[in-house]
């Protein structure tokens, strides 16, 4: 059960995005981009932050498959869904989220995500992108 009254860091107004702080194309893609996320709405925080996994009610290895998003009212979204739900929240990138009502896009979206979740250690390290942690 999530306690929403003792949050291991700040909850935006949108919920709170768990990302892999170890992870450089994590890092790079939502860590370093805190600041924009939390204009909207959305705290970001790395899943290795005290606390967080007894907090979110899921497991290390559950928060290490992808990114979650935890909302204010307790649901979770999951790796695409939590980047389409962001992008619902952010009114200028809500139309980029309209194609992933069409389940074809959102499958396809789906699978590139997967794919690259699957390999972003060795991506990271390619590529010389760090990791906070």
């Amino acid at each position: 059960m999530i306690d929403f009254k003792n949050p291991p860091a700040p909850l935006g107004r949108h919920g709170m995005m768990m990302y892999d702080g170890s992870c450089g194309v994590c890092t790079t893609t939502i860590g370093n981009r805190y600041r924009f996320y939390e204009k909207h709405g959305v705290s970001v925080v790395p899943l290795q932050t005290p606390g967080l996994v007894e907090w979110s009610g899921l497991t290390y290895d559950q928060l290490l498959s992808a990114i979650h998003l935890i909302t204010p009212d307790g649901q979770i979204y999951k790796g695409p869904d939590a980047l389409i739900y962001v992008m619902n929240k952010i009114g200028w990138m809500r139309p980029l989220a309209w194609p992933f009502k069409i389940r074809i896009f959102k499958t396809i979206f789906g699978q590139i995500y997967g794919a690259i979740a699957k390999r972003r250690q060795k991506i990271s390290q390619v590529c010389g992108l760090k990791g906070r942690s």
